[in-house]
């Protein structure tokens, strides 16, 4: 059974089993493993029932606010409708802000490294945003199509001769090249 110096020390035949499986006065840490399966039971049904009891909160608020709006004047029912249509109006306002906001955040990011900078904020000043959104949300294909749009082409792109590296000769090489270099040196003429 278990020894003294372990979680389970001897003094368990002292505490004393609530009607739950387990002691009350005690961590569960230092409980035997069928008092520690009793107590997180028990915490498991205490947390079901509380979850149960607001399981129809949302009726109760529904059967308030019909009550309290069969209360109300018609006064108190067209301030409380304008109230809600300002709020709407604002948050609509609100969104397209941000959503404004979020295609520029996204035509940046995409144009990163392939457009300039002061083209990119000439163009960004002219871009109807609202035409880069789909339902509300920036619509990443047509936000590539108008990047890539801008873009130079990359096929065109040169790079500048830094004098570094293998350049091509204009001289030829080869068996050929000597038969007609020896030819130009005996006749002076080239062949």
């Amino acid at each position: 059974m278990d020894t003294p110096g372990t979680p389970y020390e001897a003094d368990a035949a002292d505490r004393q089993v609530n009607e739950h499986g387990y002691p009350d006065a005690t961590p569960w840490r230092s409980m035997e493993p069928e008092q520690q399966v009793a107590y997180w039971r028990h915490q498991a049904r205490k947390h079901e029932q509380r979850a149960e009891a607001r399981s129809d909160r949302d009726q109760i608020r529904a059967q308030l606010d019909q009550a309290l709006a069969e209360q109300q004047t018609d006064e108190q029912k067209a301030t409380a409708e304008a109230v809600e249509e300002a709020v709407a109006a604002a948050r609509a306002e609100e969104r397209a802000r941000a959503s404004g906001a979020l295609v520029v955040a996204e035509i940046r990011a995409a144009a990163a490294g392939k457009v300039s900078a002061d083209r990119l904020e000439a163009v960004l000043g002219a871009v109807d945003r609202a035409s880069l959104l789909t339902d509300g949300c920036v619509d990443t294909d047509k936000v590539t199509a108008l990047v890539d749009a801008l873009a130079p082409d990359q096929h065109t792109k040169t790079w500048p001769d830094t004098g570094q590296g293998r350049h091509p000769s204009s001289r030829t090489t080869g068996v050929a090249a000597g038969r007609d270099l020896f030819a130009e040196r005996r006749t002076g003429k080239p062949s």
